[in-house]
């Protein structure tokens, strides 16, 4: 009977000591952890020039930890299916995108957050890949693909045959068949051709027969498609058309991750009265003045005020650096809260207009860029 008692007690004793602790660390000091995180984000909110946008389905900014979460669950599934199914290709396998996945974005290991705070993907960051911001060298293929074809002439009767026969401008198409992006002063619009991953279906459209419209969506997909080193397959991989007018500031933001390099292809500048061609494109061999700002320029990580010309047309960096935009209105910065600019001008002629397209990284084993398929498959609103 003792001996029942004193186990009784024995097994209170180790009850109620369990109780303590998991209140003690799991639940006093998860609320501690809670706020003492809740504290490191407003901070991080405070200080940081990193922007969000309010799309419900953007990976980047608002599915980021779905996204990230899926990756996580599905991870140790792939590799044991890779491994059963091919154990030599298995046994190539870097291990740093499963390391990645599985330790976090902003881990190197012992601890250690990830070099540059200029460098943010919020969903996937390898550490062991190559990293500069402007990489053109490294895709030289893709730029010479989009030069040799004749992209601007593509792109342009695309976008045409989908204006519903309204007589526009050069590069233009109907208002409704454009996103609106989210920025703080301006207008930025989109125009889809794949979008996380997922085929603008006006391009794939069977039944376009509309006098040359389907020739025309066809021959644009089928430019996209064939380009060197595209990122297909996944929610990482886009291509689009973006134009923004004078007075657009488009606000630092970095990409999803640093396994994609984003190529711009320059279709359209504002035109220039003095010298302009068929297409509207300024051909200004002007030298810049040194000492004055750019009237339309882009900053990637270090690199500042990269500009677009006739005989730079194309270029390529990695969006997983802090970029931004700016497309000034007639000498004043788009970021002045206390003199903001005024309407937005949306003549054609004064928009700038470039064909985006996301890159495989160069340094990325095939069996790699399959994993990172499995992994982040093209979005869909039912994912």
């Amino acid at each position: 009977m003792a001996n029942e008692l004193r186990l009784v007690a024995q097994s209170t004793i180790v009850f109620v000591t369990l109780v303590l602790y998991y209140y003690y660390f799991y639940s006093d000091g998860l609320q501690s952890n809670r706020g003492s995180h809740s504290s490191i984000l407003l901070t991080k909110s405070k200080n940081s020039t990193v922007s969000s946008c309010k799309n419900p389905d953007c990976i980047r900014c608002q599915r980021y930890r779905y996204v990230k979460e899926r990756a996580q669950s599905k991870l140790c599934w792939i590799l044991r299916d890779l491994k059963a199914r091919d154990p030599s290709t298995f046994s190539k396998l870097n291990k740093r995108i499963p390391d990645a996945i599985q330790r976090g974005n902003h881990l190197l290991g012992n601890g250690k957050t990830y070099a540059s705070s200029l460098q943010d993907p919020n969903i996937l960051m390898v550490p062991d890949l190559p990293s500069k911001e402007l990489v053109t060298d490294w895709h030289q293929n893709a730029c010479d693909y989009l030069k040799q074809h004749q992209t601007r002439k593509i792109v342009n009767e695309a976008l045409h045959s989908l204006a519903n026969d309204s007589v526009c401008g050069s590069l233009a198409v109907d208002d409704s068949k454009w996103t609106i992006n989210d920025s703080p002063q301006g207008e930025w619009r989109v125009f889809q051709i794949l979008n996380q991953g997922v085929w603008n279906p006006m391009l794939l459209c069977e039944e376009r027969d509309v006098g040359n419209s389907k020739k025309a969506c066809q021959s644009l997909y089928e430019l996209v498609r064939d380009i060197p080193g595209l990122l297909n397959n996944s929610l990482f991989g886009n291509a689009f058309v973006s134009k923004i007018y004078p007075g657009t500031n488009i606000e630092p933001h970095c990409g999803p991750t640093n396994v994609r390099h984003r190529l711009q292809f320059l279709l359209k500048l504002p035109e220039n009265p003095s010298s302009s061609d068929s297409m509207g494109i300024r051909n200004d061999t002007r030298k810049c003045d040194l000492d004055s700002t750019p009237t339309l320029s882009m900053s990637v990580g270090r690199e500042k005020n990269i500009s677009w010309n006739m005989h730079k047309d194309t270029f390529v960096f990695d969006d997983s650096f802090v970029h931004s935009v700016a497309y000034r209105d007639e000498g004043r910065t788009t970021d002045s809260v206390d003199n903001p600019p005024e309407k937005v001008q949306t003549t054609e002629s004064l928009a700038r207009i470039v064909l985006v397209i996301d890159l495989w990284h160069p340094h990325l084993q095939g069996v790699e860029k399959k994993l990172i398929q499995d992994l982040y498959p093209p979005y869909t609103s039912h994912m």
